[in-house]
């Protein structure tokens, strides 16, 4: 009545902790410690932005483990699941700082590639192809097996429309890739819209 206030102040340390606590799960896949597809294509949206302003090169590789059922299947379960972990490993090994490596499905991985043109890409998923093919892998006991990959490649062209363009590029030269026999690196070209528009 005497135009007093009140004023209440909340302690928010622990909610804002808990935040980000869970801020990071989200960000991240739980098995693996890559980046979920959430961050990546946060990431990949940033990436793709720059990419409009400066037109400065980059790649995408998305690639998954060649009949992982296989695996599962004559070995049990735990052993699929060190064979992401053996993939992610070799994918970790030598890979940039600017590169960003996620896990976009059960064995589909995704790598973005900034500054880096298609035959510099093309190099990397191949090396990073050979390098998975001869490593061993313990399946189970003293028993080995042999994983490989196989890998779509992409980089990003002006007549694309976005990050989601660039990833269905590089689906299909993995889709090529296991057509072809797997164990390979596929590369799709698409048309420029400007050739698609002449050819009509």
């Amino acid at each position: 009545p005497e135009g007093g206030r009140m004023i209440t102040y909340t302690d928010v340390t622990d909610l804002a902790r808990r935040v980000d606590a869970l801020s990071k799960p989200a960000a991240t896949d739980g098995m693996t410690g890559l980046a979920s597809r959430r961050q990546f294509d946060e990431m990949a949206g940033v990436e793709w932005s720059r990419f409009q302003r400066y037109q400065r090169p980059v790649s995408l590789l998305v690639f998954d483990i060649d009949q992982l059922k296989a695996v599962n299947d004559g070995y049990g379960h735990e052993a699929g699941d060190r064979a992401i972990l053996h993939i992610v490993a070799l994918c970790n090994e030598d890979r940039r700082a600017s590169d960003l490596v996620a896990r976009i499905g059960g064995d589909e991985f995704a790598i973005l590639l900034p500054e880096t043109e298609l035959a510099q890409a093309r190099i990397v998923a191949e090396r990073l192809r050979d390098r998975i093919a001869r490593s061993p892998f313990v399946a189970a006991g003293n028993i080995m097996a042999r994983l490989t990959v196989s890998i779509g490649l992409a980089q990003a062209t002006l007549s694309m429309s976005g990050i989601d363009a660039l990833r269905r590029v590089a689906e299909a030269g993995l889709a090529q890739a296991k057509s072809a026999g797997r164990d390979r690196v596929g590369i799709d070209m698409p048309r420029e819209e400007g050739h698609k528009a002449a050819a009509e």
